[in-house]
């Protein structure tokens, strides 16, 4: 067999002063032990939490990102729907408008045409009135023929003018070759 190692109890041997050094010193050891282990953890954890800190952001970020799309996609289809609500809107007002053009249209057709009828109408009324009133003093009455309506759209129509012409002189002469009193 092999020497026994003698030694049992180390502080057993020491005297007080060096048991108490060695205590100390002991003491000093675990206490840096303890330290540096805190300072390790402290540092772990700074770390972890900054890697946790950026994925966080990154993690937001994304979620963000993911959020902005869906309400994107949300705003899109509430505009889609509110065109369609408004060229439907649109289309009908323009029917609308478009009926009462078109009524307005044959209103006016049939205005031009009824001025028509009551001009022709009143014109031959006066040239009645005219030759029943004064047939000795008139020498001539011409009728002069046919100026356009300058407001008719749809319906030409002509317009009859009197002239009254008395004693060889032109009652309300213009700018027409008979206004000296003879006809072209």
């Amino acid at each position: 067999m092999g020497k026994k190692k003698k030694g049992g109890n180390k502080l057993a041997r020491m005297s007080e002063e060096e048991r108490a050094r060695y205590l100390q010193h002991r003491a000093d050891m675990e206490e840096e032990a303890r330290r540096r282990k805190e300072t390790l953890i402290a540092l772990y954890m700074k770390n972890k939490l900054k890697r946790e800190d950026a994925f966080t952001r990154l993690n937001m970020a994304k979620i963000n990102q993911e959020w902005r799309s869906i309400l994107r996609q949300l705003k899109c289809e509430e505009l889609k729907e509110e065109i369609k609500c408004v060229e439907v809107f649109c289309g009908d007002s323009i029917e609308h408008k478009n009926q009462v053009i078109r009524r307005l249209l044959c209103d006016l057709d049939e205005s031009e045409e009824l001025y028509s009828t009551m001009l022709h109408a009143h014109v031959e009324n006066i040239e009645r009135i005219i030759s029943e009133i004064a047939p000795g003093s008139m020498s001539r009455v011409h009728v002069i023929d046919l100026t356009l309506f300058p407001h008719s759209s749809s319906l030409r129509t002509s317009q009859v003018l009197a002239r009254v012409v008395r004693d060889g002189e032109a009652i309300d002469a213009g700018p027409f070759p008979w206004a000296n009193g003879t006809l072209p």
